[in-house]
């Protein structure tokens, strides 16, 4: 299952053109953001696969990979931040990729996979 969703990622994020490129620190949402309302007007939820960042517009898909590369989620941006250097990822997200959770951050690259306009 997890074999077929990756290639499904692969595919769409072939099939559209990557325009921007940003290598950016990661962190994860506290739990007391659960059931909180975001930018976007919809109700965090930890298990979602959401973005928090300032680089795109709302509703914006962007993929996230692991600085070896061997990672790699899409998500969709639903917040910002009060920070511009970083990102926030849902807690699934930031599982999904493996990254420390004894750290609480994470290198990672985020690219455009399809902009909401």
């Amino acid at each position: 299952m997890i074999d077929h969703l990756l290639g499904l990622i692969l595919q769409v994020r072939a099939a559209l053109p990557v325009k921007h490129s940003t290598r950016t620190k990661a962190t994860f949402y506290a739990s007391k953001f659960e059931d909180r309302v975001m930018a976007n007007g919809r109700v965090y939820h930890s298990l979602e696969y959401s973005v928090a960042c300032n680089f795109y517009p709302l509703g914006t898909l962007v993929s996230i990979t692991t600085e070896d590369g061997k990672r790699e989620i899409v998500a969709r941006v639903t917040d910002r931040k009060k920070t511009s250097t970083s990102i926030d990822l849902s807690e699934s997200a930031y599982r999904a990729l493996g990254l420390s959770e004894e750290a609480g951050w994470g290198w990672v690259t985020m690219d455009l996979v399809k902009e909401n306009k």
